[in-house]
Protein backbone atom coordinates (compact mmCIF):
# COMPACT_ATOMS: atom_id res chain seq x y z
CA UNK A 1 0.00 0.00 0.00
CA UNK A 2 2.99 2.54 0.60
CA UNK A 3 4.23 1.27 -2.91
CA UNK A 4 0.68 2.48 -4.17
CA UNK A 5 0.73 5.91 -2.43
CA UNK A 6 4.36 7.20 -3.47
CA UNK A 7 2.97 6.11 -7.18
CA UNK A 8 -0.13 7.66 -7.34
CA UNK A 9 1.82 10.95 -5.58
CA UNK A 10 4.38 10.49 -8.58
CA UNK A 11 1.86 10.31 -11.11
CA UNK A 12 -0.22 12.98 -10.36
CA UNK A 13 3.47 14.98 -10.45
CA UNK A 14 3.88 13.53 -13.77
CA UNK A 15 0.44 15.14 -14.83
CA UNK A 16 1.21 18.73 -13.37
CA UNK A 17 4.37 18.60 -15.24
CA UNK A 18 2.65 17.94 -18.30
CA UNK A 19 1.10 21.35 -17.84
CA UNK A 20 3.65 23.45 -16.62
CA UNK A 21 6.76 22.24 -18.08
CA UNK A 22 8.38 22.17 -14.61
CA UNK A 23 10.92 18.72 -14.48
CA UNK A 24 8.07 16.04 -13.03
CA UNK A 25 11.07 15.08 -10.53
CA UNK A 26 10.40 18.54 -8.98
CA UNK A 27 6.69 17.83 -8.30
CA UNK A 28 7.10 14.40 -7.21
CA UNK A 29 9.84 15.58 -4.46
CA UNK A 30 7.45 18.53 -3.62
CA UNK A 31 3.97 16.04 -3.47
CA UNK A 32 6.23 13.33 -1.48
CA UNK A 33 7.33 16.39 1.21
CA UNK A 34 3.33 17.71 1.73
CA UNK A 35 1.98 14.49 2.17
CA UNK A 36 4.39 13.18 4.07
CA UNK A 37 4.07 16.41 6.58
CA UNK A 38 0.21 15.46 6.14
CA UNK A 39 0.15 12.20 7.17
CA UNK A 40 -0.59 10.48 3.85
CA UNK A 41 2.44 8.92 3.23
CA UNK A 42 5.28 7.27 6.10
CA UNK A 43 8.74 8.46 7.14
CA UNK A 44 11.31 6.38 5.03
CA UNK A 45 8.49 5.06 2.84
CA UNK A 46 10.22 3.74 0.05
CA UNK A 47 12.49 1.57 2.99
CA UNK A 48 9.23 0.22 4.64
CA UNK A 49 8.18 -0.78 1.21
CA UNK A 50 11.34 -2.66 0.70
CA UNK A 51 11.71 -0.67 -2.72
CA UNK A 52 14.42 1.70 -2.19
CA UNK A 53 17.07 -0.59 -4.18
CA UNK A 54 14.92 -0.78 -7.08
CA UNK A 55 14.02 2.73 -7.45
CA UNK A 56 18.00 3.46 -6.64
CA UNK A 57 18.87 1.08 -9.29
CA UNK A 58 16.21 2.89 -11.83
CA UNK A 59 17.80 6.19 -11.11
CA UNK A 60 20.97 4.93 -12.08
CA UNK A 61 19.57 3.45 -15.31
CA UNK A 62 17.98 6.60 -16.37
CA UNK A 63 21.33 8.92 -15.46
CA UNK A 64 24.11 6.65 -16.84
CA UNK A 65 21.56 6.31 -20.56
CA UNK A 66 21.84 9.82 -20.56
CA UNK A 67 25.44 10.01 -20.39
CA UNK A 68 25.29 7.32 -23.07
CA UNK A 69 24.96 9.95 -25.88
CA UNK A 70 27.15 12.25 -24.47
CA UNK A 71 30.78 12.50 -25.78
CA UNK A 72 34.05 13.38 -23.76
CA UNK A 73 34.26 16.72 -25.00
CA UNK A 74 30.69 17.66 -23.49
CA UNK A 75 31.71 15.77 -20.32
CA UNK A 76 34.96 17.90 -19.93
CA UNK A 77 32.73 21.01 -20.87
CA UNK A 78 30.48 20.42 -17.72
CA UNK A 79 33.13 20.17 -15.66
CA UNK A 80 33.95 24.35 -15.04
CA UNK A 81 29.62 24.79 -14.63
CA UNK A 82 29.01 22.30 -12.15
CA UNK A 83 32.45 23.65 -10.38
CA UNK A 84 31.05 26.97 -10.19
CA UNK A 85 27.92 25.58 -9.29
CA UNK A 86 29.31 23.66 -6.40
CA UNK A 87 31.47 26.31 -5.17
CA UNK A 88 28.79 28.96 -4.71
CA UNK A 89 26.44 26.25 -3.04
CA UNK A 90 28.94 25.72 -0.93
CA UNK A 91 29.70 29.55 -0.33
CA UNK A 92 26.01 30.08 0.00
CA UNK A 93 25.62 27.50 2.30
CA UNK A 94 28.41 28.76 4.49
CA UNK A 95 27.40 32.11 4.83
CA UNK A 96 23.26 31.22 5.52
CA UNK A 97 24.92 29.07 8.61
CA UNK A 98 27.10 31.21 9.99
CA UNK A 99 24.16 34.26 9.70
CA UNK A 100 21.35 31.87 11.51
CA UNK A 101 24.02 30.18 13.77
CA UNK A 102 24.81 34.02 15.35
CA UNK A 103 20.89 34.87 14.90
CA UNK A 104 20.27 32.17 17.03
CA UNK A 105 23.17 32.39 19.68
CA UNK A 106 24.56 29.19 18.60
CA UNK A 107 28.04 28.48 20.28
CA UNK A 108 30.86 26.79 17.53
CA UNK A 109 32.47 24.70 20.16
Amino acid sequence: MIFAKAALLSYIGFLISRFSGVNMLVFDLLLGFVAMELGFLEEEALIKAGSLSFIMATDFVVIFSGLANSTPSMVAAMIVPFVIVLVIGLDCMFVLGFALAKILQLDWK
